[in-house]
């Protein structure tokens, strides 16, 4: 058999994970920052888990890998589950209710450790709509990232001790081979993906694995260097100083995890390379301070709780950035908490696993890392569960708390969804009339209703909870009907394509085409057809997909975009064609989308029956009016602001001279020339720039009339006026 190296109690360990801990909630508080202290934390856990498994494999012992991750997950996951309940019942009682539907979300990836790819999926989604700033749960990324490798790595080292017997090979040789090649993989996926797409690359686990192989790789050489004290006086306090450094020199929010997340794994590993023994003037002096070992043992309780009591304090005290004494008090209350956890949930926990519990604070066993480890801010590298009692209890503790958290995010979620259904199905009474709907009349039998909110009612004023109500919220985006089945963009090309079909024979056909705004203002084309009972509806939208010159023939999803809907108007010879020819501003003016007159005279090459319609675009926000609204009240003047002006005139002539019919609503979405977070009883928009499928409903008696007299086809009575 071969030796077996001895993995050592390493005390700067302890110290260092919790260095990089404060540097994160630092950071997190008074800079708005990412300071690089995660990427430690990250490095730190491979290093203690991989030292714990290559000591058995050496030892003959083929690593367990149900054992491995059980006992991991079983500590990992009773003060998670806690913080995410707990954070959702502070959600509930205090944050405003159109949030509580993406926080149940977050809640319920978190307790299944995917987070990072929700995120990942948010980010990349333009419809997702996920405000990260708010987002109570979004530093379970990186747990989340940690729980799959600690899924990962015990196959890694099954492989590896299993390919060393066949080999007949050392397992530390074939273990460096092995991780070897998933650092070479994983950072060059990652210096590439940080390239391409930075804020998806930060969450991915595969551009992340590179810091836990680096961890890995070290544990596995360590045994066989040779450090002399001077080196080790150097380069203990060079890892130090580049880890404080690290959040200030570097931008790491925007760089990582490429090449520049090589800074804070290096001065993680310059620390651990450094330890050993003890110092006169070394790191080792600060590291392993009784104190460090204390505040070691709250470093996972004290990350999971920073961060919801961050983001609850900022929107309850109404602040975008904290004072010292705000970030003090933050960090008290996190403290507090952190300290609740450990002595009601981690420790008891801990005991009913048979795991031995530091009674003193920065005792020796509280930084031993065989007794308690040091993984992310979780730092777990626990002691063996003797089968099959103690196995059976972390398997039991692993279900119970998948259970819970479960419980907790899928029961608060069906309650939000119950309330929102409720106020969906109010708001879309309202907006069909009351008397139609409980008559049951067909559309094309009903007369005009007189709505009186919303763009038909800008005299009304404000109201706590506007329509469509803050638990419907979310659902504001405009689309309906089936997918289209023809004339359509290449698969990969980002958003969509719908059809509904009123089913009436003398019904004509609109087209909605463009971007996000010219999908938002789809809705009036679905009120009129709800209303009218003769109208189809198609809308062939894809994010940020205005017509400037040369778009058209440009390649991409734009272009084709374009292209497709003008396939589509050649074939079929719709009705009517609705775009929005310009893009708006914050505080500027509307630039003009000059493709648009050129595509005009291609639709009327193409259908020259077809009457296409030119809206100008909404006014846009540096943030979310209806944020705005619910923070500082609706009628406050801190939400408002002056239209912008009026589009060049010579544009609207050149839309006219291609034959199109130009139509600006403005002066009714902001009426008086004043733009307000909610119209008529109305929340006007849902974010910073797009409108309300509520409130573009109420648009749909002034569509028509501004196109009445160049359109006469269009239904032309929806509300009934005084």
């Amino acid at each position: 058999m071969e030796k077996v190296a001895k993995p050592g109690f390493i005390p700067e360990v302890q110290g260092l994970r919790t260095l990089a801990l404060l540097l994160v909630v630092v950071f997190h508080i008074w800079f708005a920052r990412v300071s690089g202290g995660v990427d430690v934390f990250l490095f730190v856990s491979a290093f203690l888990l991989t030292r714990s498994l290559t000591a058995s494999s050496e030892a003959g012992r083929a690593p367990e890998f149900g054992r491995a991750v059980l006992r991991r997950f079983a500590r990992l996951m009773p003060v998670a589950v806690v913080v995410i309940a707990a954070t959702l019942l502070a959600v509930w009682l205090f944050l405003p209710r159109h949030t509580w539907g993406a926080v149940n979300w977050d809640a319920f990836y978190s307790v299944l450790y995917v987070e990072n790819w929700r995120l990942i999926l948010e980010q990349v989604d333009y419809y997702g709509g996920t405000d990260a700033a708010a987002n109570p749960f979004q530093h379970f990324w990186s747990l989340s990232v940690q729980g799959q490798i600690f899924i990962l790595w015990p196959l890694v080292h099954l492989l590896g001790f299993h390919l060393a017997r066949r080999l007949r090979r050392g397992v530390r040789g074939v273990l460096i081979g092995l991780f070897g090649a998933v650092f070479a993989t994983s950072f060059a996926w990652s210096v590439w993906y940080t390239a391409v797409d930075q804020r998806a690359a930060y969450f991915d686990t595969g551009a992340r694995a590179w810091e836990f192989a680096a961890g890995s790789l070290l544990a596995l050489v360590l045994p066989s260097l040779r450090i002399g004290p001077a080196l080790r006086l150097l380069l203990g306090w060079l890892g130090v100083a580049m880890l404080v450094t690290c959040g200030f020199v570097l931008p790491v929010e925007s760089t990582f995890p490429g090449f520049a997340a090589l800074w804070p794994v290096a001065a993680g590993a310059l620390v651990i390379l450094a330890a050993g023994a003890p110092t006169r003037f070394g790191a080792d002096r600060l590291l392993t301070r009784r104190w460090f070992g204390g505040l070691g043992q709250y470093s996972y309780a004290l990350y999971l709780a920073h961060w919801p009591v961050l983001v609850l304090y900022e929107r309850l005290a109404r602040i975008d950035e904290p004072s010292l004494l705000d970030g003090l008090w933050i960090m008290a209350i996190s403290a507090a908490a952190s300290v609740l956890l450990v002595h009601l949930v981690e420790r008891p926990a801990a005991r009913a696993l048979g795991r031995h519990v530091p009674t003193r604070p920065g005792g020796r066993d509280a930084a031993h890392p065989s007794k308690r480890g040091a993984a992310h801010p979780s730092g777990r590298s626990p002691g063996a569960l003797r089968p099959p009692r103690r196995r059976d209890t972390a398997a039991a503790t692993v279900v119970v708390c998948l259970a819970g958290g479960l419980v907790a995010a899928g029961g608060s979620e069906l309650a939000r969804w119950g309330l929102s259904t409720a106020a969906t199905q109010r708001t879309e009474q309202v907006l069909l009339g009351e008397s139609a709907v409980d008559a049951h009349l067909p559309a094309t039998e009903r007369a005009p209703i007189e709505l009186g909110i919303g763009a038909e009612g800008p005299e009304l004023d404000p109201v706590d909870d506007p329509y469509p109500g803050a638990r419907a919220m979310e659902y504001e985006w405009s689309s309906a009907g089936s997918p289209c089945a023809d004339h359509l963009p290449p698969p990969d090309t980002p958003g969509f394509c719908f059809e509904t079909e009123s089913g009436a024979a003398d019904a004509g056909t609109v087209l909605f085409v463009g971007n996000s705004h010219a999908q938002q203002f789809s809705a009036i084309g679905y009120q009129t057809a709800a209303l009218s009972g003769r109208l189809d509806v198609r809308l062939q939208s894809s994010p940020g997909c205005g017509l400037r010159e040369g778009d058209l023939e440009a390649e991409g999803p734009c272009g084709e975009t374009w292209r497709a809907a003008l396939g589509y108007i050649g074939a079929e010879r719709p009705e009517f064609v609705v775009v929005v020819g310009t893009m708006s501003a914050v505080a500027g003016e509307d630039e003009p989308m000059t493709g648009v007159p050129g595509w005009i005279e291609r639709v009327r090459d193409a259908s020259p029956e077809t009457a296409v319609i030119v809206l100008r675009d909404n006014a846009r926000f540096e943030s979310a009016p209806y944020e705005c609204g619910v923070e500082h009240g609706w009628d406050s003047p801190e939400c408002e602001a002056p239209v912008a002006p009026p589009v060049d005139p010579a544009f609207v002539a050149e839309i006219e001279a291609a034959g199109g019919v130009w139509a600006d609503l403005t002066e009714h979405i902001c009426p008086e020339g004043v733009c307000r977070p909610q119209v008529g009883e109305v929340a006007v928009w849902f974010d910073d720039d797009h409108l309300t499928a509520t409130f573009v409903k109420t648009l749909a008696q002034h569509f028509a009339d501004a196109i009445a007299e160049r359109v006469p086809e269009w239904p032309a009575e929806l509300y009934a006026r005084p």
